[in-house]
């Protein structure tokens, strides 16, 4: 294999190592690394640095458990500088429990994300972790929003990625929000005062509680985060196909509990398992095992008994051999939620309502069609039509004559094409819906 090698003499054998998210492309932490370090860090594919206050080569994880897996490495023009794209396993990066070191934003002296360890640690590091100058700045040309005064700023929204992400982003686009493909930031576009980026579904809640203004994600993952105090602003019942809410199941291949003993419950998300199990009436006790990809392939594979997952139907499921559990077919019922910091500017408040209602109408539209005919109206009183109010009536448009509109269900379209095709209706016309809302 051959590499392209930093150059260690430029500052007295050390180089700069960013290190980086390889799936949101979040910065994580800066460090260094000697020659050593690096060509461990390449043919291990595990990141290892080098300690400028202990004077000592170190793994990342090696006392944590919070390895870093290398993805890639790249090198800057000058030779003296890398980057490091990891999947940052465990609780996060920084030692104080932060997904990243960068975890305060300067201006403002606010923090982006939990940091949970600081309330463990003993005073001394607190001291060390905290012991950051604070200066005045005058509030003109400000880094933090340029020139823009804050009660101007858009409101900041993170969209997810994975399964959700292509049916959020066409019901944005059916009601008007111009977007585009993220680029490398996930910057998607800023319209009708909505700034619009794309982040890991994983991570929309801790992004809103961080340095974003309101999100969409599921209401599951909400859950499993464990962050409280955001406010979930409405429900939108979808999936990627449909409009129908998913649920976390328990399945085995005998779909039974053990009468006694234990099992081993394998979940994408660990914290689920006992958030949803904990509070159930088990005759075993569990334990639950952190796995990722497929989870019915997981029991075949021997890394647990039983698996905890998200359906819709619970085809794939059986398609996998797998029953699920009996009384555990609906621990929770999931559904995507729009979720907001606790409090917003009144523009931003605003401009996330009227999201909010289109997002609603979009998917209301999604349902339903209007239905447009000409009628005699003696015949009109006669026909008995689903809508969702009473048909709207013009005219007369001609000697008995009335135009009609009426907005019934998807469901419902050929049979009310027949009852007015029945009634002598004619010049019969079905439109799509943009949106509806009651």
């Amino acid at each position: 294999m051959i590499c392209y090698m930093p150059n260690f003499d430029k500052r007295g054998g050390l180089v700069t190592v960013v290190v980086q998210d390889a799936t949101t492309k979040a910065i994580l932490m800066v460090a260094y690394t000697d020659e050593a370090g690096f060509l461990e860090t390449v043919q291990t594919g595990e990141a290892v640095f080098y300690s400028t206050s202990r004077k000592e080569r170190w793994k990342k994880g090696e006392t944590s458990g919070d390895v870093q897996i290398v993805q890639d490495v790249l090198i800057d023009c000058d030779g003296d500088a890398v980057i490091y794209l990891v999947d940052q396993t465990g609780r996060g990066a920084c030692h104080t429990g932060a997904r990243s070191c960068f975890y305060r934003r300067c201006v403002g002296c606010q923090y982006v994300m939990p940091a949970p360890k600081l309330e463990v640690l003993s005073a001394r590091d607190v001291e060390v972790c905290e012991r950051l100058l604070k200066g005045s700045l005058a509030p003109a040309g400000s880094v933090a929003r340029g020139n823009r005064p804050a009660e101007d700023e858009p409101l900041r929204f993170v969209l997810p990625t994975g399964s959700l992400a292509q049916r959020t982003m066409a019901l944005l686009q059916q009601m008007g929000y111009a977007l585009a493909d993220p680029d490398v930031r996930g910057y998607c576009g800023t319209s009708n005062g909505v700034e619009f980026y794309q982040r890991d579904r994983r991570m929309v809640p801790l992004q809103v509680s961080g340095s974003f203004d309101a999100g969409l994600t599921g209401k599951d993952l909400v859950l499993a985060s464990g962050i409280r105090g955001m406010r979930v602003i409405t429900e939108l019942c979808f999936s990627r196909r449909s409009n129908n809410p998913t649920r976390w199941v328990l399945a085995s291949r005998e779909g039974v509990l053990p009468s006694s003993g234990s099992m081993t419950v394998g979940c994408e998300y660990p914290a689920l398992v006992q958030e949803l199990l904990g509070k159930m009436s088990l005759p075993c006790t569990f334990t639950a095992v952190p796995i990722e990809g497929t989870e019915e392939q997981a029991i075949a594979d021997g890394l647990c008994s039983h698996v905890l997952v998200v359906t819709e139907t619970g085809g794939s499921l059986k398609r996998a051999g797998l029953a699920i559990v009996e009384g555990c077919g609906d621990l929770f019922v999931s559904v995507p939620v729009l979720i907001a910091k606790p409090a917003l500017t009144p523009r931003k408040e605003c401009a996330l309502r009227v999201l909010s209602v289109g997002l609603q109408a979009a998917l209301a539209a999604n349902e339903r069609v209007m239905i447009k005919a000409n009628i005699r109206r003696d015949a009109l009183v006669h026909v008995r039509l689903q809508a969702s109010e009473a048909p709207t009536v013009s005219g007369p448009i001609a000697a008995g004559l009335v135009a009609i509109e009426v907005c019934v269900p998807a469901s419902a379209i050929a049979e009310t094409l027949f009852l007015l095709q029945e009634a002598g209706a004619t010049a019969i016309a079905v439109q799509d819906l943009k949106g509806f809302l009651k």
